[in-house]
């Protein structure tokens, strides 16, 4: 494992990853490079930051199942999915190594251009397109089953047109280049791509589950309203971002970062790191030297609180004491703090108020952090402490069924609230 700490670290990578590593070192996570040949780089990445992670090899990511994977690598069974949901695909036979050619030939002889392929492939291996003669087909068969793992070919009709990639990510068209040949020169054409073409390409990575797909279609003119004489040729798994990033000509189009967002959200809480908390717990703050303090745990609060009976700001450092004096917590000692912020927060009654906002050490269910609590006087709460969103995101999962509650002091303070409001009432 390689960990990847700087932009330079990224260099040697190939660019769809480099650019991936690139913003997430930008976004503030530990990335990590699993390899897995020592010749190639061809390994998986790992980002991790506050208790998630993910994982991305190139663009393939846990945006595409097992059987999406499967679906990509064979491209009969992705005839049959791009046919079966209704796509437009070149008219398509197979052929096993115990089969004759002689429904190629039949196709030959009626199509007059065929391209020919194995059926599980990589990087355009074994694929022969313009077979024009029969002894040109025999060769393309021998030369396809050659670099394939059961000897099964595919034989297309080689269809007119200019060949298109679609970089298809989360249901969306993100760009669209021109390529004159594979390999070769990439133009930028998303611009002047039509809606219906848009949404060919669309349906053609839906059809093999696929999150991130680069889709390759042929057709005749790429502002065309109607898809009836273009076809995908292909759904690739893993598309190249640079050919879209930095395109030979037309327009640049930042594509990593919307795919880097894509995956991001398939982010999992690392093993161990996520905990159960109830509606109240009871808490620490190891620098401060309070043990077991109650908390109430809020979904609904932004920031989390804590109790304080004084916070005064004197040249530039903030003097803070604790609790009150009918807490138990309450010492009466006064806490300095350089680093403080002041925040306006509105309360449960709608009234803005200006309080000051301190970072505290916090444990809770073995578990310490480091977070923002805004100061206020929480005297007429049964908690004390209120850990927020800010505190509990990430790494904790609330069950509001389970907890250390206060249940008489809770149902003391109902009591009293509701004789105030029969008071006020009368």
């Amino acid at each position: 494992m390689y960990h990847i700490k700087t932009i330079a670290d990224t260099e040697e990578y190939e660019i769809s990853t480099r650019l991936l590593m690139q913003i997430a070192l930008q976004r503030g996570y530990d990335v990590s490079y699993f390899p897995s040949s020592p010749s190639t780089l061809s390994g998986i990445t790992r980002c991790e930051k506050d208790g998630w992670e993910f994982f991305f090899k190139s663009t393939c990511t846990s945006l595409v199942p097992a059987f999406g994977v499967h679906a990509a690598e064979n491209k009969n069974l992705t005839h049959s999915l791009l046919t079966g949901y209704g796509v437009n695909t070149p008219v398509t036979v197979a052929i096993t190594p115990q089969e004759g050619a002689s429904m190629a030939a039949k196709m030959l002889h009626k199509y007059k251009r065929l391209v020919v392929k194995p059926v599980q492939m990589n990087h355009g291996d074994g694929v022969t397109v313009n077979v024009t003669t029969p002894e040109g087909l025999e060769e393309a068969i021998a030369y396809a089953r050659g670099v394939s793992d059961n000897g099964d070919v595919i034989v297309q009709q080689q269809v007119e047109g200019q060949e298109y990639r679609f970089l298809v990510v989360s249901g969306k068209v993100l760009a669209v280049v021109h390529r004159r040949h594979r390999g070769g020169e990439a133009i930028d054409v998303t611009d002047s791509v039509s809606p219906a073409l848009k949404q060919m390409a669309v349906a053609a990575a839906k059809s093999c589950f696929l999150g991130i797909a680069g889709v390759d279609i042929i057709t005749p003119d790429i502002a065309v309203e109607s898809v009836e004489d273009s076809y995908v040729i292909e759904v690739n798994l893993t598309p190249g971002i640079g050919m879209h990033q930095f395109p030979s000509r037309g327009q640049s189009r930042d594509v990593a970062t919307p795919i880097f967002n894509a995956i991001e959200k398939t982010a999992r809480p690392i093993q161990g790191t996520i905990k159960h908390l109830g509606r109240a717990e009871r808490v620490s703050f190891p620098e401060l030297s309070y043990a077991k303090v109650p908390a109430r745990i809020d979904t609904g609060a932004r920031t989390a609180a804590i109790w304080v009976s004084r916070a005064e700001e004197e040249n530039g450092t903030l003097h803070v004491v604790f609790f009150g004096p009918e807490s138990p917590f309450y010492t009466g000692e006064v806490v300095p703090f350089r680093h403080f912020e002041r925040v306006v927060v509105t309360t449960s009654t709608g009234q803005a108020q200006l309080r000051f906002k301190v970072r505290l050490q916090l444990k809770v269910k073995g578990k310490t952090i480091r977070g923002w609590f805004t100061l206020a006087d929480r005297s007429t709460q049964v908690y004390p402490v209120l850990i927020g969103r800010n505190v509990l995101m990430g790494k904790f999962i609330v069950d509001v069924k389970d907890g250390r509650v206060l249940t008489k002091a809770e149902r003391a303070r109902t009591r009293s609230l509701q004789s105030l409001l029969n008071k006020t009432e009368e």
